[in-house]
């Protein structure tokens, strides 16, 4: 049995009773229209709503309730009516007058004496009313020209913006009286009324230059555009040539926008919107802009598959795992390249990798366990893109190997004297011999040789040996290190390094360091300078001849002697000189062979002088008392051959955060614009039309402050 059957009669009647007056209370909630008298349907309706767009209410003068407003809905002397976000109400009244209420409005409708009145608590309308008595902020006007149209936009300070969109009226307040032509507008405030004119005008938003994709013919294409100014109409025109001497396609729209679903071959087109006023006249046109149609396909990822698990196996290491994955697609034939990308995010909004290839698949760099997305579009040979393809989503897992040891030299210091032809022996080397124990989980080694302790250029070579010999040594000092890698390709440590040493009958040159020489005169000529030499003694040289060339082949060389094994070369002017040296021995003869070849550069750099900081002093403070733009002059002395001045200022000493950046052909900037309170870095420098003649930086710092000190 029930609980309701359960209860007594008496119990079962008042349950009954509290749960009818509830659902009454709820309903007067939702509709208090019952509680008052309704409109005396004696009263002549003073128009009706021709058009309601989304969210418009309305409400009568004599009830709390606000009702949907629907369309054909008579509307009666002191009704309300409002609009929310993206809505509108078209409103016709009894003499066929037209109002109609944007967005975001709310205005009371009152017909005293057959005129009019509008009271617009907020928002805009605009309508063909007159005359017309607007009622804003406890101000009247009277609104009043015949055929004329305006736009009326109430600004949260009780300001009224009037703009006439044809026609002309006359606005009448205690202010005074104001003749408001069509495409003008007329500003209304406390402190008075401005008129300005409203210029028609059509802003294209969809880029320059932008390709446009189809999958088939006639799928539609996309365009944007925002209208300025009485613009009623819009003309959207297709053209093979900018000139638009043969127009393929043209279409009309009361929209800012439109989808084009004519049929056009692949290729370059050129568009443009056009503006018609009400009298279906054009009165604007934008500018002309360029698009590309394609019909390409967009690649086919094939692996990894989507929303894939995919595992890499790799070497333990200390750090973080990582592990590369590779990426592989299918395309058109007339695609010739692509244009990869790999991000951690679904929206590619941070793009982790890029690269362009020419062939379909592609090996990322190392990355860490993660979920990741990757996609790929292609290029024609004209370079022109396809759409990209759908994106990949792939689940990264690594699992880890522990890392393979170094391996140990057998020898660390090596000494190796090039053998000469005569008093080579069958058993001796020809070349160094280098060694190292052997590795078990190796699966091959790499070698790596040179002349830098850091191995900053080296030479190496892969092995399975645990022994090299170099057989393209030189003479000179040289160091070598090894490492053991496994079947998934991880390297060890290095080894130790060692050292080889090979010594040979020709001397070794050493590297010459390089000459730079700075000069502000620009009239002043490059002087001579002397870059210093030294090589390698040999036992039976007497002297040593010395070549220099500004070629490495010294068809034409300048020479001297020196005695020692070290020497002072002149360079008459800048540029790049090859060296080399060789023995001589009694009455000049030849004891060895020519050294290694060496270059010196010997470079000579003319810069602008940097310009003096002469406003306002360094560490100067400068006091606000409005929050407001500072006007500070920047100044500093002219700099002569200046082509212009680069200025920076920034909030940070190492100016990382640049907020003024500027180049300018005279020498002091006001600032106008609002830059952030405290210490502000400025710098300026000379610029040439040479780069490298420019001037060094000169550099000041200034306190802005203001009392609330703080930022915008």
């Amino acid at each position: 049995m029930s609980v309701f059957k359960k209860l007594s009669r008496i119990d079962r009647a008042i349950l009954s009773g509290a749960i009818f007056a509830l659902l009454m209370l709820s309903y007067l909630l939702y509709d208090d229209s019952i509680l008052f008298e309704k409109i005396s349907r004696n009263d002549k309706p003073i128009g009706t709503i021709l058009k309601a767009q989304n969210d418009v209410r309305r409400k009568s003068s004599n009830n709390f309730v606000w009702l949907p407003g629907t369309q054909k809905d008579e509307l009666y002397n002191r009704d309300s009516i409002f609009t929310g976000d993206q809505s509108q109400a078209t409103i016709t009244l009894n003499d066929g007058s037209l109002i109609q209420i944007q967005e975001n409005s709310l205005v009371n409708l009152n017909m005293l004496n057959g005129e009019m009145q509008l009271d617009l608590r907020f928002g805009q309308f605009s309508g063909n009313v007159t005359p017309l008595r607007l009622k804003s902020c406890n101000e009247e006007y009277v609104i009043d020209g015949a055929n004329s149209k305006f736009e009326i936009n109430r600004s949260e300070n009780c300001g009224l913006d009037v703009k006439v969109i044809s026609g002309d009226v006359q606005i009448k307040s205690k202010k005074g009286n104001q003749a408001v032509k069509q495409n003008e507008s007329l500003k209304i405030s406390k402190s008075g009324a401005e008129k300005s004119t409203v210029e028609s005008s059509i802003r294209l938003i969809t880029k320059n230059d932008v390709y446009q994709y189809r999958e088939k013919d006639k799928q539609p294409i996309f365009f944007e555009w925002k209208g300025q100014g009485s613009l009623s109409k819009f003309q959207i025109e297709i053209s093979k040539t900018a000139e638009f001497n043969k127009i393929l396609t043209t279409k009309s729209t009361h929209e800012e926008k439109v989808g084009l679903k004519d049929s056009l071959r692949e290729g370059s087109y050129f568009w443009r919107v056009r503006g018609l006023n009400n009298r279906h006249k054009i009165i604007a046109s934008s500018p002309v802009q360029k698009f590309y149609l394609s019909y390409l396909p967009a690649p086919g990822i094939l692996a990894p598959l989507h929303n894939a698990k995919v595992k890499s196996k790799i070497i333990n290491t200390k750090e973080a795992l990582v592990a590369p994955i590779k990426v592989s697609w299918t395309s058109s034939p007339n695609l010739t390249q692509y244009e990869w990308q790999l991000s951690n995010q679904e929206d590619f909004n941070n793009v982790l990798e890029s690269k362009t290839l020419t062939n379909g698949e592609v090996t990322s760099t190392p990355l860490i366990p993660g979920t990741y997305f990757t996609r790929v579009r292609g290029l024609d040979k004209n370079n022109r893109p396809s759409p990209w393809s759908k994106a990949h989503s792939f689940d990264f897992s690594i699992e880890g190997e522990p890392k393979p040891p170094a391996p140990r030299l057998t020898e660390k210091r090596i000494r190796f004297l090039v053998p000469s032809e005569k008093d080579r022996k069958p058993s001796s080397a020809k070349s160094p011999q280098m060694g190292w124990t052997d590795v078990d989980v190796a699966k091959n080694y790499r070698w790596e040789i040179s002349s830098s302790p850091k191995f900053a250029s080296t030479q190496f070579m892969d092995t399975e040996d645990t022994r090299i010999a170099w057989h393209t040594y030189k003479p000179g000092k040289h160091y070598f290190r090894v490492f053991s890698r496994t079947e998934l390709g991880q390297m060890s440590p290095p080894s130790e390094t060692g050292v080889l040493e090979v010594f040979g009958e020709n001397p070794i040159l050493e590297p010459i360091p390089s000459i730079l020489v700075k000069e502000t005169n620009t009239e002043a000529p490059p002087p001579t300078k002397e870059a210093h030499a030294k090589w390698s003694p040999l036992a039976n040289a007497k002297s040593y001849l010395v070549q220099v060339d500004k070629t490495p082949d010294f068809l034409n060389p300048a020479q001297f002697e020196v005695s020692e094994s070290k020497g002072s070369i002149p360079l008459s002017a800048p540029g790049k000189y090859f060296v080399r040296i060789k023995g001589q021995g009694e009455e000049a003869t030849d004891v060895s062979d020519f050294s290694n070849i060496e270059s010196v550069d010997y470079i000579f750099r003319l810069t602008l002088k940097a310009p003096e900081l002469l406003e306002p002093f360094d560490k100067t403070t400068v006091f606000l008392q409005k929050d407001m733009e500072p006007l500070i002059w920047l100044e500093w002395s002219p700099v002569r051959d200046a082509e212009n001045y680069r200025l920076e200022a920034s909030t940070t000493p190492d100016y990382s955060k640049i907020v003024i950046s500027k180049d300018l052909k005279q020498t002091r900037l006001l600032i106008q614009q609002k830059i952030p309170y405290g210490i502000i870095y400025w710098r300026v420098k000379a610029v040439s039309k040479d780069e490298e003649m420019n001037s060094e930086w000169s550099e000041r710092q200034f306190n802005l402050y203001h009392q609330r000190n703080r930022g915008f």
